[in-house]
């Protein structure tokens, strides 16, 4: 990855001018994050293809990112781990979502549970990503009205056609687990 990112950097130098330092690192990192997230969707996209369960991974991998660039929570370190580890929770959490039966005022409860722990708990930063406090204020609203938005997608979807998107619970069941790490070590990665 880091041969690829060095090559997109030197064309761009050589178009571009000259950047300062800091500059090419900030280029770097994104470049580097931007061909990770690539490459690591499409690993589990084409897993899930191969699996059939292609849509709904799809709708858990956006509904629980969407939740992730708001919320923060655990990362891993290294690529791979996050692969595997996102992979697994990808590919179960469609499998789970397809089996589990729960009426939807537990559902609502679910959801309530987690809306209020994710307003105490969050938004969390990283080590390599701390939140600046002008930003946390506003990742938090915006993590509640993701959820909720999640909320009321299930409750029509029930009431419409009597069937729940267990999906959304599971995303944002799991995007609240991974809050809990950092809140035990009680960190939240503030600038």
């Amino acid at each position: 990855m880091d041969v690829v990112v060095k090559k997109i950097l030197s064309h761009m130098e050589l178009n571009r001018g000259s950047w300062s330092k800091i500059e090419i690192m900030k280029m770097q990192l994104g470049f580097q994050i931007l061909i990770h997230n690539i490459a690591m969707i499409t690993c589990i996209l084409v897993l899930a293809k191969v699996l059939g369960i292609f849509s709904d991974s799809v709708l858990l991998l956006t509904a629980y990112g969407l939740l992730k660039m708001s919320a923060g929570g655990i990362h891993f370190e290294k690529s791979l781990t996050c692969l595997i580890s996102t992979g697994i929770f990808i590919v179960c959490g469609v499998f789970v979502s397809s089996f589990i039966k729960i009426k939807l005022s537990a559902v609502v409860l679910i959801y309530v549970i987690c809306i209020v722990a994710l307003w105490i708990i969050g938004p969390q930063g990283t080590d390599n990503n701390p939140i600046s406090k002008r930003n946390y204020k506003k990742l938090r609203y915006e993590t509640v009205i993701i959820s909720c938005i999640y909320l009321l997608i299930t409750i029509c979807s029930s009431a419409k056609e009597n069937e729940i998107p267990y999906v959304f619970l599971i995303a944002i069941v799991f995007e609240t687990i991974s809050l809990l790490p950092n809140k035990i070590k009680k960190r939240r990665h503030c600038l």
